[in-house]
């Protein structure tokens, strides 16, 4: 039938360290959020997009890939915006914690109805133990008015439930 327990004294037990395990401590590492706060915008309203960067160590690099219908795009000191791409960039020496940019845009005035809008960012560095949360996403879409993000919906990019590391 198998192995029956029938009684199990755990005073008896003791703490294994097998060697080569690892050391617990700080976990390095980074992830990344893309929200401009408007599930839906309208053409012409101007947009405050903000790329956070969270998590510890460094160097990290930063990349956002812009749709078309944002135009007027205007990074802040020490972020770099390449028009033919449409990629933001920039570098974060260390962090311990998290940080921030705020990139400014405008949605195109002949940007179409119902036309989907979607900032993709990936951070990257060196030993990150989970790269699936290095990737930010957001999403709207043109309409005639303007609707602000819900407070459930957020920039990240969620794990599966059954994924372990």
């Amino acid at each position: 039938r198998g192995i029956d327990v029938l009684a199990l004294d755990r005073t008896a037990l003791r703490p294994v360290r097998r060697s080569g395990s690892r050391r617990r401590g700080r976990v390095r590492g980074f992830g990344l959020s893309v929200d401009d706060g408007f599930d839906t915008v309208r053409p012409g309203q101007r947009l405050r997009l903000q790329i956070a960067v969270f998590g510890r160590g460094g160097p990290a690099d930063v990349q956002v890939t812009l749709p078309p219908e944002l135009v007027d795009v205007r990074p802040p000191r020490g972020v770099s915006f390449d028009g033919a791409t449409r990629t933001v960039r920039f570098a974060i020496g260390r962090l311990d914690g998290g940080t921030d940019r705020i990139v400014r845009a405008r949605v195109a005035r002949t940007a179409r109805a119902r036309t989907q809008l979607e900032s993709i960012g990936y951070v990257s560095g060196a030993g990150d133990p989970l790269p699936l949360d290095d990737r930010g996403v957001d999403r709207g879409v043109v309409a005639r008015r303007a609707r602000a993000t819900s407070a459930v919906a957020t920039g990240l990019c969620a794990l599966p439930s059954d994924y372990t590391l």
